[in-house]
């Protein structure tokens, strides 16, 4: 149960949260790249427990100006 309300806690903090995968998939590149991206700065992550996350803000700006951008819009509505 403790774990269901930290989840829905940090969904409103946060908004929606995607995993590193999720992410990949989103830009239609390899792990190993959103990886890269995260420890050099360029894709704003939080660690919840042992895992990373990343917020729906941020995976919006990561995608910024790309057309997979449009597909997470779509996938939103």
């Amino acid at each position: 149960m403790q774990v269901m309300s930290r989840k829905s806690e940090l969904e409103k903090r946060f908004g929606k949260l995607y995993t590193l995968y999720d992410v990949a998939d989103y830009a239609e590149c390899s792990i190993v790249t959103v990886r890269n991206h995260m420890i050099k700065g360029a894709l704003e992550t939080i660690k919840i427990g042992g895992m990373r996350r990343v917020s729906e803000d941020a995976l919006a700006r990561y995608l910024g100006g790309t057309p997979q951008l449009e597909k997470l819009k779509k996938d939103k509505a």
